[in-house]
């Protein structure tokens, strides 16, 4: 249950492998996917796909209802067979749609498998691959396949939505004149708020209880002419048969500012009286509750279940309900305790009265794959809490239950079901006949070496035997045909590659099953003479690694080894008396030769890494009181590390005293590992390598060993000087450790020592930083910074690359487009491609002429930036300009062949402009031209140089007007017009501040800016509103012509699609869900 939860940090990195097992297969059913469940004698479950239990509930409470499977059932969709469609929908997916619906159905009725999945129904929404694992609002989702069904079923004599639609009247009353204006709707649930309210009773007097508008908020009376005082609200017109009831627990906390749960307590009864809810009551409307939906969890996620009354009594609740509590008192025996605040409902009387005693029997718990029957009392578990009612499925009294007869289901629909029963029936007899079988292998001895314990070859040939279990040891080695050989298992550890011979296979007339013969064990056949001494249970194999005067050695030695053997084992290596030697665990600091002689090798916690450090143990004296008294003191100076190798995974403890110095500690700890090369000390709080000035101090002295557990790491490489920090810089994965110092050292210095180390130039090569995957991510260019202005730190690696490599963080790509006209309606996509960042615009140019053949002069080329609207932008002037420090608007580049040279400066801005013709609503006479601009250019400026440009008269009124490309308009640069259009936004503004003050505020801050831009709308073009830039579409009008609104037909019709297209995309979601990720869809179209 709990898995790995408790497992320890040295558990992870140091895992015990001499008592390794594995689970072995039990018998060639193993590996077989496991046959479907039987059928319950009642209802069967749903699959959960992985977050789909809101739709199984759904899905339930739609089977649930006789009145909706009837419909389902008898849909005739298909001709003779399933695969013929009669094509009743007349639309292929919506046909898919109601076919999976119905395959559900039936299967739900007559499979016999536990529970049946919906993936082939889930297929057919059209989702997308992992949209299963999206778990949705089962409010939502209800409303979604009703739509669908409808929409599925139209134009058929089937018909679903009647039974779940009712209808609603959303009105406004006039106080002054009672005349009351709305509209119906059709409403296929009832939302009840929870918050405020004890029971549904109260919950339903609050949905049809108007509220007043009056104040700031009255409404205006076409019959009177003035605001009024009026009631808002909804009536209820007509209750649908099936009345579906969603309780709204979900509210918004403005302190936490999140999307909370409500976990009050909220009552519903088994019958409730309806007609007093209407808006012209009527007597004896009784509804009886049908099921409940139930969601656990918060507002942000949870798992939905369900409880469905069997209104057929298909599923004998009487006859099962006995097994709910004999269930439930097996389970109270095994806990024995039970928490005394928590509640038994199913020993609680219901709060209300029932007229009929039917409504109390037949209720079932569909949880997913699981149901069960229970008792009505259950119920009232779900009145409060986290674990709480969602959805309440309430039916007319009236309407009586009528179940669907065979002979109204189709005959194709019991073939298919039959053919699922038949191949679950197969499935379950192979899985049965194959748990009655195992597959031994068997090979001759020659495959293995039995004295070092070890494979000689991985690829050796064997025998494959597939048995029953009943089959005797003799049976089988009659099968075998070696009467002179006797079987013996081996058995490989993965980790340490050593085999094992836990045992013989001697007793002839046990069977394989009382042996305990494992499926897909393994065998070898040795002679029935050949004594074998390392064969056993205990005689699990393990190499341990001991060091001995400083040099590792390792043994193959078995679990069952005691530690006596063990230490007649170092004798006879190093000659120390059994009494008198110290073995050392190196990992844990553990001295195991102080445990039990008889303790055995598979009790003593080795692992892998494990070394066995040996030495002789001090000279033991009697101690004096003084000597008790240093003792206890030097006991008081002893501390815990905890070391790492650089390159090995594991962590040892050792204890060591506080005032050793440390370089005495690097000689300790490389003695504990048996290290002889020079290595050096780093401590891993802050990764700060110890210095040669730190070698003579005490470790008292550093506060990381004052505390205790200071967590080091032991590495390869020389004490660096004081102050040092070590850079490691790689070539071709060679590597060149350096010592610098960060605040005097500069990249400079790095790169020639490294160039020298491996004998490169180095004025053709560069140094590069990496990022996290240890590619190159920015270059090191100036070479004059030092280490710590570079952000440097200590083990850094950095790379040295030849000045020509494409190293990709220098590298930037785009794409290539041409033009012949300069209008992007000749735009032509030419080909991807990569330059480096420091590149110029001289080189991109001689890239383009060079690519294309062009012959052509450089400055006869002009080469723009493309922008995200797809309109060509700002021309690349200087030819020195590196790529790098352009401003793209995306990654696109467009060139064009000019006949004449061009020499833009850094003050002309390059716009196109149209003649308007105001009479026939089009533009004409497309031409380019040069707006020389000043700091601030304004609009008389571009007037003046436009006329001069064309040769407009003087006198002649000219207009002008910027296509704003992402709004399908034409902007008017005129102040008039820039300030009228405004005024206008600022009056709805104004109108925002009347319904909510924090709009208001924001009204005012946007009118103050607005403000500000009313006073010289036209004095800068660069700025707001009118943003003139290059590239830009320019028209302009000569005369006058108030009429005239500079559109075009295409312009116009092209906005209104843009309007429709955005207004379609926020009505699509709805009211609340417009801010929300995707909701629960199914698209059948």
């Amino acid at each position: 249950m709990f898995g790995d939860t408790f497992e320890t940090v040295e558990e992870l990195l140091n895992p015990t492998i001499t008592n390794y097992q594995t689970r072995m297969a039990r018998n060639c059913a193993d590996y077989m996917e496991l046959p479907e469940l039987p059928r319950l004698k009642h209802f069967a479950g749903l699959k959960n796909q992985g977050a789909t239990c809101y739709l199984n509930s759904l899905i339930q409470s739609f089977y649930m209802c006789p009145e909706f499977r009837k419909v389902i059932l008898s849909l005739p969709l298909c001709k003779e067979t399933i695969e013929d469609s009669s094509n009743l929908a007349k639309n292929e997916s919506r046909n898919r749609f109601l076919l999976e619906f119905q395959k559900l159905f039936i299967q739900l009725q007559s499979l016999q498998s536990k529970a049946t999945s919906t993936e082939a129904l889930t297929s057919s929404f059209g989702w997308n691959e992992g949209q299963q694992m999206w778990q949705q609002d089962v409010s939502d989702a209800n409303k979604v396949l009703f739509e669908t069904l409808d929409r599925s079923l139209y134009g058929t004599p089937y018909i679903i939505a009647p039974f779940y639609k009712g209808v609603v009247f959303h009105h406004i009353t006039c106080l002054n004149c009672k005349n009351s204006h709305g509209n119906e709707e059709i409403m296929y649930d009832l939302n009840i708020q929870v918050e405020g309210n004890k029971n549904l009773s109260e919950g339903l007097f609050s949905y049809i209880n108007p509220f007043l508008l009056d104040g700031n908020n009255q409404y205006f009376c076409d019959l009177c002419g003035i605001k009024v005082d009026a009631l808002k609200g909804d009536k209820i017109r007509k209750l649908p048969p099936i009345l579906t009831v969603t309780l709204n627990r979900y509210t918004f906390d403005y302190e936490k500012m999140q999307r909370v749960k409500l976990n009050d307590r909220f009552e519903f009864p088994l019958e409730i009286e309806m007609g007093v809810y209407l808006e012209n009551p009527v007597d004896n409307l009784v509804y009886e509750l049908q099921g409940v939906i139930i969601h656990r969890g918060n507002a942000h996620g949870g798992h939905y279940f369900a409880y469905f009354r069997d209104l057929l009594d298909e599923g004998d609740w009487l006859s099962h309900i006995p097994e709910y509590w004999q269930e439930k008192e097996e389970i109270q025996q095994q806990q024995k305790k039970q928490n005394a605040d928590e509640i038994d409902y199913d020993e609680v009387k219901l709060p209300f009265e029932i007229s009929n005693p039917k409504v109390a029997q037949g209720w079932y718990d569909f949880n997913d794959s699981s149901v069960i029957p229970i008792p009505v009392n259950k119920i009232q578990q779900q009145y409060q809490g986290s674990e709480s009612a969602y959805i309440l499925i309430y039916r007319d009294r009236n309407l009586v239950p009528s179940k669907l007869s065979n002979e109204e289901i189709p005959k194709y629909l019991f073939d298919y079901v039959n053919k699922l029963n038949e191949k679950i029936e197969q499935d379950r007899q192979a899985y049965e006949e194959a748990k009655q079988h195992i597959i031994i292998s068997v090979a001759d001895a020659s495959v293995v070496d039995i004295q070092d314990h070890k494979l000689l070859n991985e690829k050796y040939e064997k025998g494959t035997y597939k048995l029953k279990l009943s089959t005797t040891v003799k049976q089988l080695y009659e099968q075998i045909n070696k009467d002179e050989y006797w079987l013996l298992e081996f058995q490989e550890n993965y980790q340490t590659k050593l085999l094992h011979f836990p045992r013989y296979l001697k007793n002839l007339e046990s069977t394989l099953e009382e042996e305990k013969v494992g499926h897909e064990s393994t065998w070898i056949l040795v002679k029935k003479d050949q004594d074998i001494p390392q064969v056993g249970q205990q005689k699990v194999p393990y190499r341990l690694n001991f060091i001995i005067n400083k040099q590792p050695q390792s043994f193959l030695l078995y679990t069952s080894t005691t530690l006596l053997e063990l230490k007649q084992l170092v004798f006879a290596l190093s000659g120390i008396p059994e009494n008198e030697q110290e073995l050392r665990n190196t990992q844990n600091q553990k001295v195991v030769s102080e445990l039990a002689d008889e303790t055995q090798l598979g009790e003593m916690q080795l692992t892998l890494e494990t070394q066995i450090l040996v030495k002789k143990k001090n000279q033991v004296q009697t101690a004096s009181k003084n000597q008790k008294d240093q003792n206890q003191q030097l006991g008081e100076e002893i501390i815990s590390i905890l070391v790492e190798q650089d390159d090995k995974v594991g962590v040892s403890k050792f204890y060591v005293n506080i005032n050793q110095t440390i370089q005495e500690l690097i000689e300790f700890i490389k003695e504990q590992f048996g290290l002889t090369e020079a290595h050096r000390l780093r401590n891993l709080n802050g990764k700060i390598l110890f210095c040669k000035s730190d070698l003579s101090v005490q470790l008292k002295e550093f506060q990381d060993f004052r505390e205790g557990g200071a967590r080091l790491q032991i590495e390869k490489g020389e004490v660096p000087e004081t102050g040092k920090i070590s850079i490691v810089v790689q070539y071709k994965e060679q590597n060149f450790e350096i010592h610098v110092d960060p605040r005097q050292d500069k990249i400079e210095q790095i790169k020639l020592e490294s160039c020298k180390s491996f004998n490169l130039d180095p004025a053709q090569h560069r140094l590069y930083k990496v990022d996290w995957l240890q590619v190159p991510s920015e270059g090191l260019t100036d070479e004059a910074k030092t280490i710590s202005q570079c952000y440097l730190r200590d083990r850094d690696l950095i790379i040295l690359c030849e000045r020509t490599a494409q190293i990709d963080c220098e590298l930037i790509r785009f794409q290539l487009y041409s033009t012949t006209t300069g209008y992007p309606d000749d735009c032509v996509f030419q080909k991807h491609e990569t330059m480096r960042k420091d590149a110029t615009v001289n080189d991109l140019k001689q890239m383009i002429i060079s690519s294309f053949g062009l012959n052509v002069n450089i400055d006869q080329l002009r080469v723009r930036d493309i922008n995200k609207n797809r309109f060509f932008g700002q021309v690349f002037r200087k030819l020195e300009l590196p790529l790098q420090k352009i401003q793209f608007s995306t990654n696109d580049i467009v060139y064009q062949v000019l006949e004449n040279p061009e020499n833009l400066q850094e003050d002309e801005m390059l716009l196109l402009i149209k003649e308007r013709d105001p009479i026939n609503k089009v533009y004409i006479k497309p031409q380019e031209f040069v707006f020389k601009v000043s700091k601030t250019p304004t609009l008389l400026e571009l007037k003046d140089q436009i006329s001069k440009f064309v040769g407009i008269q003087e006198g002649t009124q000219l207009e002008l007007a910027k296509f704003v490309i992402y709004e399908f308009q034409w902007l008017h640069i005129d102040p008039d017009v820039i300030e009228k259009q405004l005024q206008g936004k600022g009056k709805q503004g104004n109108q925002g501040n009347q319904n909510n003050k924090k709009k208001g505020q924001q009204g005012k801050n946007q009118q103050q800016q607005q403000q500000q831009q009313q006073q010289n709308p036209c004095q800068n073009l660069r700025k707001n509103p009118i943003n003139l830039s290059e590239g830009d579409f320019i028209g302009y009008r000569l005369g006058d012509h108030p009429k005239d609104d500079f559109q075009t037909k295409e312009d116009n019709e092209l906005r209104e699609r843009m309007i429709a297209a955005r207004k379609n995309k926020h009505n699509a979601l709805g009211p609340m869900r417009r801010q929300q990720e995707q909701g629960f869809a199914v698209a059948i179209e």
